[in-house]
């Protein structure tokens, strides 16, 4: 059995300290049972990672951006060519607001009036990508890098795919997204949030259930004990994004197909080429595994060919 943990960051709203959530489990021969869900605080959850209990197999899968896309990374930090460079700067800025009014929003003035944010070529992989400098994405953004570098640095040895793991041999950190990751199992992947506006609670109820309903089968992971557990992931969507997170790390354990420049020989066609000029030219103009040891990589499973 190999250790999974599904994280819903939600860590970026920096009002609410206690809004990440996590599922635990076990994952053996596709099957994932589920260990408990709980809420957690940022603190506690780089901890918790950082224990050394845990097994050196476990398999994480982590809900925020792990970097920045090539262009900001050219002007946050030039001289940066993978993703450790870049937390090691987020980690010496103290404040979120600091970072945001020194770096992004100046990085954001220098564009064009009206322009959007930039993507990463990763993001293309999601028919709906999010800027990870996006104004609700950024707080993750930053805040998840700080943490990123504490745990790089720990003598836990992390494994963070696609960065070169030849001498590391503890837990894998994946970038996951619940959302990607529900649309790509042929689920409801939005309309199921409480912070979704003009929706009835019975159409966020009724798009819980049938994510619940349908998550074992669409996904080719068969969950063992989820009845005991389907009240707290009926009644809180971040808890319900850890499961999808910890299902995605089934599928890792298990050696699904992903969408990754580590998993594919040659270069991956994005889903979404009508956002490619939203990426920086010369992030495109890099192998993919090179781009995404800069820029990260969102870690999404590829339909089961049986899918019809």
């Amino acid at each position: 059995m190999v250790k999974v943990i599904g994280v819903d960051f939600s860590g970026g709203d920096e009002k609410r300290e206690v809004n990440t959530w996590i599922t635990e489990g076990w994952s053996e021969h596709g099957k994932l049972t589920i260990e408990c869900c709980r809420p957690t605080t940022r603190a506690e959850l780089e901890n918790f990672l950082i224990d050394k209990d845990l097994p050196d197999d476990t398999v994480v899968a982590m809900d925020f951006p792990f970097s920045v896309p090539q262009d900001f990374a050219a002007y946050w930090k030039p001289a940066a060519n993978e993703m450790p460079h870049l937390w090691c700067v987020a980690a010496k800025t103290e404040k979120y607001q600091d970072f945001k009014r020194k770096y992004a929003d100046n990085y954001m003035n220098m564009k064009a009036e009206g322009k959007k944010h930039p993507l990463r070529i990763g993001d293309l992989y999601s028919r709906k990508p999010l800027s990870c400098l996006n104004t609700l994405i950024l707080p993750m953004t930053f805040h998840g890098m700080q943490m990123l570098h504490r745990l790089w640095k720990s003598d836990r040895d992390f494994r963070v795919p696609p960065l070169d793991e030849s001498e590391r041999n503890g837990p894998v950190l994946l970038e996951v997204m619940p959302g990607a990751a529900l649309e790509a199992f042929r689920l409801p992947s939005e309309r199921y949030k409480d912070i979704t506006k003009n929706i009835s609670k019975l159409e966020i109820d009724k798009n819980r259930e049938k994510i619940l309903h349908g998550l074992g089968s669409k996904s080719k992971v068969k969950l063992t004990n989820l009845s005991r557990f389907s009240g707290t992931y009926l009644s809180h969507h971040d808890g319900l994004d850890s499961l999808v997170a910890a299902v995605v790390a089934a599928q890792w354990v298990d050696k699904r197909r992903f969408h990754c420049p580590s998993c594919n020989p040659t270069i991956i066609t994005p889903i979404d080429k009508k956002r490619a000029n939203r990426v920086s030219k010369d992030a495109l103009d890099l192998p993919q595994v090179k781009a995404a040891r800069l820029e990260g990589w969102i870690y999404l499973p590829m339909p089961p060919k049986t899918d019809p």
